[in-house]
């Protein structure tokens, strides 16, 4: 048995995600000198089981083993399993809680290679209504001419203050396609418990949702986002912060200019406007229909997102 690609291989599971519980397994099948053999792995993350199996080929011309690709399944509860291959090169790829991610309708971010043998970076996501002749959904590609920027949208946000490397931590969670636990200025929102956040590049934004999982409307989301002048100053020099301070994050990430007091006043004038609109729709609709406010009611909260 060749050592190194015993060694190469284990170090390559261990990036996928599976630990080290699949190395005496890995190590058996390769002393016995199969010429192929699949390793099955399982992970449970809450409630809702992934499954891989992972497929191992041994060269016709030496004593090396490959790893080009592993098939996942995921099944939540109640609901039809979805399934997926995924492709590695040189045993690098697609991750298992990335895979999980992609499976549960999410976004990831990797750096992708063409026919020409270019990389360049985009996000990726699954489209459950099409399928590829050879069984796997087809898969949404959105490069950076799409129009979709992270850190853009992450700072339109009135996130709480916290230290640069947790902003990191949190940035590089999302781009991985996990969902994320933040809190909000509560100065500025009102609001103290937590909000879970996730990438949508397909539609230029971020969801949020509350603590229960459920989406958090159009008009709360603009509620949020609705700030006074010095709030979104405030708001812009700690997004330029975050900036200067992650450079390997944000390579191409201009600092954001500071809003000027036309801008307000012209954003003023267009929420005055509109919501004149609306109350002369819903008066018509019912006189005594009150409008109250859409955003989630205080409360406290100690659930955690999923792990980085």
């Amino acid at each position: 048995m060749n050592q190194e690609n015993l060694k190469f291989l284990q170090d390559r599971l261990f990036y996928l995600g599976t630990e080290k519980r699949l190395h005496p397994e890995l190590e058996k099948n390769m002393n016995e000198g199969k010429t192929e053999f699949t390793l099955l792995f399982s992970n449970h993350y809450d409630k809702d089981r992934l499954t891989a199996n992972l497929h191992f080929r041994k060269s016709e011309n030496s004593d090396m083993y490959f790893l080009n690709r592993y098939d996942a399944s995921l099944q939540k509860p109640g609901q039809e399993a979805k399934s997926q291959t995924f492709y590695l090169e040189n045993g690098r790829g697609v991750t298992m809680k990335e895979a999980y991610n992609l499976l549960d309708g999410r976004s990831v971010n990797r750096d992708l290679k063409n026919k020409e043998g270019e990389v360049k970076n985009a996000w990726i996501k699954l489209d459950f209504n099409s399928k590829e002749p050879n069984g796997n959904f087809k898969q949404e590609q959105f490069y950076k001419n799409y129009g979709f920027d992270l850190s853009s949208e992450l700072n339109k946000l009135p996130l709480a203050p916290m230290p640069s490397e947790k902003f990191t931590q949190l940035v590089e969670s999302l781009q991985r396609g996990n969902s994320q636990e933040i809190k909000l200025d509560e100065k500025a929102t009102g609001i103290t418990g937590s909000l879970f956040i996730n990438a949508n590049p397909k539609f230029k934004t971020l969801d949020l949702s509350d603590e229960h999982g459920k989406p958090l409307s159009r008009e709360e989301k603009s509620n949020i986002y609705q700030l006074t002048h010095d709030q979104k100053t405030a708001i812009v020099e700690k997004a330029n912060e975050n900036i200067k301070a992650n450079p390997d994050i944000f390579p191409d990430q201009k600092l954001n200019p500071l809003p000027t007091k036309q801008e307000e006043k012209k954003t003023s004038v267009e929420q005055k406007t509109g919501e004149k609109s609306a109350q002369k729709i819903s008066n018509k609709a019912s006189k005594k229909e009150q409008v109250t406010s859409l955003l989630p009611k205080k409360h406290t909260s100690h659930k955690k997102g999923l792990s980085l």
